[in-house]
């Protein structure tokens, strides 16, 4: 899951060449032609001057109908049309929502208005990015919560927080996995080794190595009794494993009911498939029953999530006769804790379906692609 960010109209002047024009809504942004630094302005399409080209950085929201300016390290909003300008002793100011702005100041974080009020004090080591109508915060290495308003709805407490998905959080405590809503009720108290998103109606958790289904008010719906549970779309069933029996989960009661019993028209993810390019996960064979299994396993590391660190992680391994894995290494990381988590998931898999040639089960080994992109 992944989170969508709001965007606004926003114009960074910092890519502009010496002597250009760019125009953005119902004004152009105009660098001085006569300065040999470069000074920028704005005036209208018809070249009339709103804010004359004496600064050295310009950012203009058209949203908000407001420019921030900076000129000799000081900043300043310029409020349009009026012009009225506000003057600020910040370290660094960027859009936050709407007529909000993250502003620095002594290392500390907080938000302003565009006025230059402030909404909320700097005291916070960080403010994140918001997603999903939330920002993470940082303070003394603990994290909480901020709605787009600049109201904190969760204090910085938790050890982690990372988006669950489009209306909850994941927060944990020590080592504990819980769940936390846009409102800042927790759903789910921390108790659980990890919680995934799994459908509209239920998240999917481990716990001593053992997968269940619970829903998202926090009721147990599966226990957490197998080996491996991951959801199929297209007939909103949950396929699992079990000691060596694989079968299917109902999402009306719960109930498993083995492979061997499942009618014949009920449509399987990839069972049998002899054109797999992985052999088997837990027995499931396929491609899509890999990628399901990462996807669902997958965490994005806070501190990559910190620095935006993206890309591919490389990694080998070796599928054993027996169906164990051995020999996890990683060939190419992008850092920041992205190659320990893939090592972390491919661990999980307790028993692959080895390959075979000529009936006998051989050793394989697998090199294999995992994109991590910042959310």
């Amino acid at each position: 899951m992944r989170p969508v960010y709001s965007f606004f109209l926003t114009l960074l002047l910092s890519c502009i060449t010496y002597g250009q024009k760019k125009t953005f809504d119902k004004y152009d942004v105009i660098i001085n032609y006569n300065s040999k630094k470069g000074k920028y302005g704005l005036i209208t399409h018809k070249d009339k001057i709103i804010i004359s080209p004496t600064y050295d950085y310009i950012k203009y929201f058209a949203d908000e109908q407001v420019a921030l300016a900076k000129k000799k390290f000081k900043w300043c909003f310029i409020v349009l049309p009026a012009k009225q300008k506000t003057f600020l002793s910040y370290e660094e100011i960027k859009h936050f929502n709407g007529p909000l702005f993250i502003v620095v100041k002594k290392g500390k974080y907080g938000l302003i208005d565009k006025y230059g009020k402030e909404v909320l004090s700097p005291f916070l080591d960080k403010i994140y990015n918001p997603s999903y109508g939330l920002a993470i915060t940082k303070k003394d290495n603990f994290y909480g919560l901020l709605n787009l308003n600049g109201e904190i709805v969760a204090s910085a407490k938790y050890d982690n927080i990372q988006l669950l998905d489009d209306t909850s959080y994941l927060i944990v405590v020590n080592n504990k996995f819980g769940v936390i809503k846009e409102n800042g009720s927790i759903s789910i108290n921390p108790q659980f080794d990890n919680i995934y998103s799994f459908n509209k109606n239920l998240y999917r958790f481990i716990n001593g190595g053992k997968y269940g289904l619970i829903s998202k008010d926090g009721k147990v719906f599966v226990p957490a009794k197998y080996d491996l549970i991951f959801y199929n779309e297209n007939n909103d069933t949950a396929y699992a494993s079990l000691d060596d029996e694989t079968g299917i989960i109902s999402l009306l009661d719960g109930k498993f009911t083995n492979i061997k019993d499942i009618p014949s028209s009920i449509p399987m993810v990839n069972i049998h498939d002899k054109n797999k390019v992985f052999t088997g996960v837990a027995n499931l064979e396929g491609t899509k029953a890999f990628q399901n299994f990462i996807k669902m396993n997958l965490n994005y590391p806070i501190k990559a999530i910190e620095k935006k660190t993206k890309g591919t992680v490389l990694v080998k391994f070796v599928v054993e006769k027996d169906g164990t894995i051995s020999n996890i290494k990683i060939i190419r990381d992008i850092g920041d804790g992205c190659g320990e988590e893939v090592i972390r998931v491919l661990k999980l898999i307790k028993k692959w379906k080895p390959d075979t040639d000529n009936g006998k089960a051989v050793q394989t080994h697998y090199k294999i692609p995992i994109r991590f992109n910042t959310y």
